[in-house]
């Protein structure tokens, strides 16, 4: 029986893009399948579109997994995929994988990405074999016994994975935080993985930096404190006030619906966003939806709303209206403003949405629409990734045996005193003990052997 072996296809340096491919016993399993986000370099955009897996593999936004992926030839009956979450960096790629290969996720990841396409906000997967993970139940597969365990993050459905293999335990966090509405699942991963005693911990260092920055370790809100501190923004608006959510944040629609609802003012979102949040919560969450756009909506999301009888309002008809109302407008609908004529005094609140900062080149041009329509930005944001000093604390309790960073622009800066780190280079295959598979030498930094 051989031992485990793995590597860090993607994702070792990069925010986003993480696939992990583990191989024991001619047996693999590959942990999340995401697509790179780099708004500054996207190579493919609106206008140039791949046309498959070997495009972006050619461009280097896909790695190569022999049998995994539709232009691969030969079929593998021992190959799966583990996603922990809904998001697309973490599982982008779902929509190249051939029908053949398992796929588990949790029950709520599912949920979300079978309702996505239906929305119009996300690609059809539904020809893929999705299979459930229920939280702390081991699934065999092969050599490999993977037990999903669920964190908190800022989409429902989070998990983190614990593999047990020939020779080897290995843990990936997927993402995750302690400043969310359910720190205690993410304290309860770490116990968990304690107890795993892992000899790898595959970590996301999201906010890790090379160098310290005041914006990595600032004051988080949580998600019951985000929604305080938008209602006391709305509470200040003498006109219309604008807010740009992450429509798969779900809960943080939630919050948004309360907040609307404390300061006396109704709540006027998206089609798309309207029918994914009633789509996984069950019930509708605002009291209008904004039109204009009707030529964009899925069949689905048409029967919906005709269903529920919701009224749809023109741009225009907001105008002199706005002050009952708060309006969900993402950076892709700023163009209703030219209809609206936004009265003077008015609000743009982001909230962790499209463009996510100055460092998406549309943020400038967000800026200067601002700008032109004499709306006053905001930004509120509560992170769905732990602050650099909340993941030294959750290393010091889970103790691996190796720490391998992913999911980070400053992996050398991720760690904790006395645990062991592994800087991995893209696609170099690893054993559990930390050695570089063919004989050739470790490439690794930290502390002593523990």
């Amino acid at each position: 029986m051989s031992h485990v072996c793995w590597q860090v296809a993607q994702g070792a340096d990069t925010i986003g893009g993480t696939v992990i491919v583990l191989a024991a016993d001619g047996w693999r399993l590959v942990l999340d399948l995401g697509s790179l986000y780099t708004p500054a370099q996207p190579v493919f955009d609106s206008r140039l579109r791949p046309r498959g897996i070997r495009d972006l593999q050619r461009l280097g936004r896909a790695p190569v997994v022999p049998g995994l992926f539709t232009d691969h030839q030969g079929v593998d009956s021992r190959l799966a995929v583990a996603i922990s979450h809904a998001h697309f960096d973490h599982c982008g790629l779902l929509p190249y994988v051939r029908s053949t290969v398992p796929v588990w996720m949790t029950a709520e990841t599912r949920r979300l990405l079978t309702a996505l396409p239906d929305a119009g906000l996300g690609p059809e997967i539904g020809a893929l074999d999705l299979r459930t993970a229920c939280p702390g139940e081991p699934i065999r597969w092969g050599p490999f016994t993977l037990t999903a365990v669920l964190v908190d993050h800022d989409v429902a459905g989070a998990c983190a994975w614990l593999v047990e293999a020939p020779g080897g335990r290995l843990a990936y966090s997927g993402d995750l935080r302690l400043h969310g509405r359910r720190p205690y699942l993410t304290w309860a991963f770490a116990r968990r993985a304690r107890d795993f005693q892992p000899d790898v911990l595959f970590l996301e260092g999201t906010r890790v930096r090379a160098a310290p920055s005041p914006e990595t370790e600032q004051p988080e809100l949580g998600e019951e404190a985000w929604a305080g501190a938008l209602a006391r923004c709305l509470e200040t608006a003498p006109a219309g006030a604008y807010i740009a959510v992450y429509p798969m944040h779900t809960e943080r629609v939630q919050a948004l619906q309360w907040a609307v609802r404390m300061v006396g003012r109704r709540l006027m979102l998206t089609a798309p966003t309207a029918y994914l949040y009633a789509a996984m919560h069950g019930q509708v969450a605002c009291s209008a939806v904004l039109g204009g756009d009707e030529d964009t909506w899925t069949p689905a999301v048409r029967q919906w709303l005709t269903a529920q009888r919701l009224p749809v309002w023109l741009p225009q008809q907001l105008h002199g209206q706005e002050r009952a109302w708060v309006v969900e407008l993402p950076y892709e609908r700023l163009t209703a403003w030219v209809d609206i004529r936004p009265a003077d005094g008015g609000l743009y609140i982001h909230a962790d949405a499209n463009p996510g900062g100055p460092f998406d080149p549309a943020w400038a041009n967000l800026l200067h629409w601002l700008d032109v329509f004499g709306v006053r930005l905001i930004r509120l944001s509560a992170s769905g990734h732990a602050t650099p000093s909340d993941l030294q604390a959750l290393l010091t309790v889970v103790q691996p045996r190796w720490l391998v960073p992913v999911h980070t622009l400053a992996p050398a800066a991720l760690g904790a005193p006395h645990i062991r780190r592994l800087l991995v280079q893209p696609g170099q295959v690893y054993t559990a003990s930390g050695q570089v598979c063919n004989g050739m030498s470790e490439r690794s930094e930290g502390g002593p052997d523990g």
